[in-house]
């Protein structure tokens, strides 16, 4: 990883996966759900308590900027309903729901809260989806302190576009590795 400041029950998690696949660990932060053969729930504290504030994660530094194009969304509550008859679907459906309804190319912002639950990432593999988990964890804690600090803070769009199409444009120059 290319940032320190990731928690380090995160970077367990991803080495994990990385290393030996869908390994079964304990970590003494965090909330880890197994489900056998299903999958795997990680929920931050700082990305949860966004979600269960039911606010975006707002961009407003150049870590977030880094992997996220503009704010992760949190989607709005499952109704009755919905919880009631098909939740697991519906939860993907709502994050589906709110990606589309706010025009985000779905790898430019690979993650959201769904309100009232948590954060889901997603990437082109399992660490890779990980990996924005941890991302996704770090920008929220960092916009919680930001914004208890300086509520009127943000991030001007010139350098949320410098940031992330340094890294994943047409003509990026930053950490390729290539």
């Amino acid at each position: 990883m290319s940032c320190c400041c990731f928690p380090s029950f995160l970077h367990s998690i991803l080495a994990s996966i990385q290393n030996d696949g869908w390994e079964k660990r304990r970590h003494n932060k965090g909330n880890v759900n197994r489900h056998p053969k299903r999958r795997r729930e990680v929920y931050g504290v700082n990305a949860a308590a966004f979600a269960q504030a039911g606010l975006d994660i707002p961009a407003l530094g150049t870590t977030h900027a880094d992997y996220f194009y503009g704010d992760i969304p949190c989607t709005r509550a499952l109704t009755e309903e919905e919880t009631k008859s098909a939740y697991e679907k519906n939860t993907g459906a709502v994050i589906i729901e709110t990606v589309r309804c706010r025009g985000y190319e779905p790898l430019a912002v690979p993650g959201a809260l769904v309100r009232n639950h948590g954060p889901f990432a997603w990437g082109k593999n399992a660490a890779d989806a990980v990996y924005h988990a941890v991302v996704m964890e770090t920008a929220a804690e960092m916009a919680l302190k930001t914004k208890l600090l300086n509520p009127s803070a943000s991030l001007p769009a010139y350098i949320l576009d410098e940031h992330y199409q340094r890294k994943h444009g047409p003509n990026a120059t930053y950490g390729q590795g290539k």
